[in-house]
């Protein structure tokens, strides 16, 4: 008889396309999950990056006074 109860749940057709729905829409929320996060990373990846690319701006003024010639540097 449990033969017959085993057969009968993947012989109907509406219970097996439900649990099949399931399972991928499961299947698909784990490879959500996992692609923000590997998003979220990549993100961070690429603040660092761009955080350290960063050049110091430096700035020169050249002056001139009766007294003496001048060179002003501001980093």
């Amino acid at each position: 008889m449990t033969n017959q109860r085993k057969s009968k749940f993947w012989n109907d057709s509406n219970k097996l396309v439900s649990f099949s729905a399931i399972l991928i829409s499961a299947v698909s929320l784990f490879i959500l999950i996992y692609q923000t996060n590997l998003a979220s990373k990549q993100f961070e990846l690429e603040q660092k990056q761009q955080l350290a690319s960063v050049k110091p701006y430096l700035q020169i003024f050249q002056g001139y006074t009766p007294e003496d010639d001048f060179v002003y540097i501001k980093i």
